[in-house]
């Protein structure tokens, strides 16, 4: 199995069919299955429910450091499984901060009642990550060879910094080191640095960014994307729409701050201009992909399909500007900047556009 097919997998190894009903008490044996499915903040069923989602996965990984510190959680078996539980326990509360950064809970529905503080709303959203943190270093202690726990870790890093509103470099360089290690962490920085509002186009952890996942060990820019596999029947939504659609989005947010600097600063067009030309037309060919993949019956379940054609248009509209700049004219303007804050590009980088199970989908066991 290849490196991409292996990130593939651990990618879609937190995801399987829904199981029980809720009426079930907490435990990982009934609530696992359904994780991700509890995730799908496109549905407005699973946003009111995301609340109850949460205590429920706090009950299992409270439980689940008490027969710890009990004794109880001896075997390598038991171990594994309790580090998957505190894993899940930890990737809820960092699913939910990102889902009130983008808009799909309320503060409110993650703070009240306070679970971890007695302070503010502010002092509450650190807690969580504080908490988060605990549990994956008792996870690291139990499963080192999970390679999904630091990428979690490096996540609750980047949240306390993104509420704190000020992010560092050691976080920043961590981030995009580990995404050249490893596909789930090339994944998780572009998810996480989606916000060209905190973090644009022109930052040296975006240039950087681009650099990694442009390489030739990773979506081959330069070369057209990943080379074909050997054909063997399974299909992967991470590979053949997330990775182009994000890859994508990268490089036309990174063409977009290109084009605004030049308009500040004509004198700088002649060296600003020819690079966004290069990737607006890179970022229009793996949007290409991702539209081509999704209409394949196989891969038709993406959840964010819709999406789709929103961001074709407006690429359009980038190439357009960039075109005119290039000819030496003054327009077109830009397309609007509020794009960014709202669902025709965010429900993309929500939990559910990767963890989505589908008719050829398999979901393989760590």
């Amino acid at each position: 199995m290849s490196r991409f097919r292996l990130a593939c997998s651990a990618l879609c190894a937190l995801f399987a069919a829904c199981g029980p009903g809720e009426d079930a008490p907490p435990s990982f044996a009934v609530d696992q299955p359904r994780f991700f499915q509890s995730l799908n903040l496109l549905s407005d069923e699973t946003r009111a429910a995301f609340p109850d989602f949460e205590r429920r996965w706090d009950h299992i990984a409270a439980d689940t450091v008490k027969r710890l510190e009990d004794g109880e959680i001896v075997e390598e078996k038991e171990q594994k499984a309790a580090a998957r539980a505190l894993l899940y326990g930890a990737f809820a509360l960092v699913a939910g901060q990102h889902a009130v950064e983008d808009g799909y809970l309320k503060l409110d529905q993650l703070t009240r009642p306070q679970r971890y503080s007695k302070g503010d709303d502010v002092d509450e959203q650190k807690a969580r990550m504080v908490k988060a943190v605990d549990w994956l270093k008792r996870a690291a202690d139990l499963d080192p060879s999970d390679d999904r726990i630091p990428a979690v870790q490096r996540s609750c890093a980047f949240n306390l910094q993104t509420i704190d509103g000020t992010f560092t470099a050691d976080v920043l360089l961590g981030l995009n080191g580990a995404a050249s290690q490893s596909w789930f962490d090339t994944f998780t920085a572009m998810m996480l640095l989606r916000d060209p509002n905190l973090h644009p186009g022109y930052a040296p952890q975006i240039e950087q960014l681009i650099g990694i996942t442009c390489g030739t060990s990773r979506f081959n820019c330069a070369g057209g994307g990943p080379a074909p596999e050997t054909p063997t029947g399974e299909r992967w939504l991470t590979k053949e729409v997330m990775g182009p659609l994000l890859m994508s989005d990268l490089l036309a947010k990174r063409g977009e701050s290109l084009i605004q600097r030049a308009d500040l600063n004509p004198a700088m067009a002649g060296a600003l201009i020819p690079e966004a030309v290069l990737r607006l037309k890179t970022a229009e060919g793996f949007l290409a992909a991702a539209t081509k993949a999704v209409a394949d019956p196989a891969l038709s379940h993406f959840p964010a399909k819709r999406r789709l054609p929103e961001r074709t248009d407006r690429l359009k509209l980038l190439l357009a500007a960039v075109a005119g700049r290039q000819s030496g004219q003054t327009g077109p303007e830009l397309p609007d900047p509020s794009y960014y804050k709202g669902r025709s590009y965010l429900d993309a980088y929500q939990c559910v556009a990767c963890h989505t199970a589908g008719p050829t989908t398999q979901s393989l066991p760590r």
